[in-house]
């Protein structure tokens, strides 16, 4: 379970906050890590990113999209990036497409990219296959 990551919306957080916090709080309590998943897209409070124990927080592809070709897209994800290790997260940058996003994100410390320049969707036996032959590409920690 060490390696599991259980993805949450921020639209969960409009729920009672003790249930969030406790829910979240056993989750970690078996080992497993939490991710913000589609951050900046929709609640973005940052009393509730303080107040649980988030593991990794991921910025929604909506400003990965634009980051090389807007600076304001790219400011958003500074922030994100800055705000994040701040507060002891790390950050995942969703759906990145292309070289120049890589580049982009990499510059400003983002810790993990995940999308279709890295792999398209596959079937677990392939999966499994290229995880055999190149694990070092998977390798997140």
């Amino acid at each position: 379970l060490s390696r599991l990551a259980i993805e949450v919306t921020e639209s969960l957080f409009l729920d009672d906050l003790t249930r969030v916090q406790n829910s979240l709080d056993r989750i970690k309590a078996l080992g497993c890590s939490i991710a913000i998943d589609d951050f900046g897209s929709g609640y973005s409070s940052l009393g509730y990113v303080q107040q649980l124990p988030i593991d990794y927080i991921k910025i929604d592809k909506r400003f990965v999209d634009q980051i090389t070709e807007h600076p304001e897209s790219q400011n958003i994800a500074k922030a994100i990036i800055d705000m994040s290790h701040s507060l002891h997260s790390k950050v995942v940058a969703e759906g990145v497409e292309t070289s120049l996003q890589v580049e982009a994100l990499a510059a400003l410390n983002c810790d993990a990219m995940q999308g279709y320049y890295f792999a398209r969707p596959m079937a677990p036996e392939q999966f499994l296959a290229e995880l055999k032959q190149n694990s070092e590409r998977f390798v997140t920690d």
